[in-house]
């Protein structure tokens, strides 16, 4: 899996939403399973790219599918 993080830097996505002196990581969408997708968006928005680069770097996710799956 390939990405970029990213740490200091200003964003305008086309949906108008915007932000500055951000973290981001960017990927390609395939990049996450469908159930990763799914887990990711009933995170809290902290929580979000630390699961996603765990996801990304391989590391072990079986705190977060025990959490949403059981």
């Amino acid at each position: 899996m390939s990405y970029q993080y990213q740490n200091d830097v200003a964003f305008v996505a086309h949906d108008g939403s915007y932000s500055q002196s951000e973290e981001i990581v960017i990927f390609p969408t395939e990049d996450l399973t469908e159930e990763q997708w799914d887990i990711l968006t009933e995170l809290s928005d902290s929580e979000r790219i630390v699961f996603a680069l765990a996801c990304l770097n391989g590391e072990d996710i079986q705190e977060y599918l025990d959490e949403f799956y059981l």
